[in-house]
């Protein structure tokens, strides 16, 4: 079986207030995108990677992944104004043998290498898997022009999806082929009458927003080497 990962970092990270996007702001002295790209590459399972990044800073993510030394090649292209126009463009770079396509933010480097193996696993079966975790907090539904409450969402029923969403390679490209937009694939299989299964990410599994995320990732870091 062969996969495909496309890493999806596309964007210019406004909310991270800072000069460039936010897979190049230093963790720990590396670059969050070479965290992300380091577990990928180091995954037995994982045959091919395409980094996804805006035209503008395309030279600046070369310069990380050639001075980073992975052992897979690593193949950059620019991307979209949204997500789902970067992701897009990463399917028209599959091998015509691949069988399976993993989608993973870039601003994500906690991935880990048993959150891989079970989307893999799971969408070998399933056709479709994402990475998710049960949240911890009350939620509600609130209207947004009066501010009270509608109503109180059922807990146990409610998970918070994560990446990587790992998906049949013609299932996703049948997905995309309709050219509406999402906040994540698994939406666009959802659309197509396909079936989902969520599978369990970890906690730790962050995507890198704000500064304050940022501190986050810094202490989970802490002890590690890197």
């Amino acid at each position: 079986m062969k996969v495909q990962v496309i890493i999806a970092a596309g964007g210019v990270g406004a909310r991270m207030k800072a000069d460039l996007p936010k897979p190049l702001l230093l963790l720990k002295g590396v670059p969050v995108v070479i965290h992300t790209l380091r577990v990928f590459d180091n995954h037995p399972l994982v045959n091919r990677i395409t980094l996804v990044v805006p035209e503008t800073h395309i030279e600046d993510y070369r310069c990380v992944t050639t001075a980073a030394g992975f052992k897979k090649a690593v193949c950059i292209i620019s991307g979209g104004e949204t997500r789902t126009q970067s992701v897009r463009r990463g399917l028209s770079t599959l091998d015509e043998d691949t069988d399976m396509v993993i989608v993973h933010d870039a601003a994500r480097p906690f991935v880990t290498a048993r959150i891989i193996q079970e989307g893999i696993q799971t969408a070998s079966e399933t056709k479709a898997a994402v990475a998710a975790v049960p949240v911890k907090s009350t939620l509600k539904m609130v209207d947004a022009h009066t501010g009270f409450v509608g109503k109180t969402l059922e807990r146990s029923l409610i998970w918070e999806i994560q990446t990587p969403q790992t998906f049949e390679r013609k299932l996703l490209e049948r997905a995309y082929a309709g050219g509406q937009d999402a906040t994540d694939d698994a939406v666009l299989v959802e659309q197509t009458g396909s079936r989902v299964k969520v599978y369990m990410g970890e906690y730790t599994n962050i995507k890198i927003t704000t500064p304050e995320d940022m501190d986050i990732a810094s202490v989970f870091l802490r002890g590690k080497d890197v």
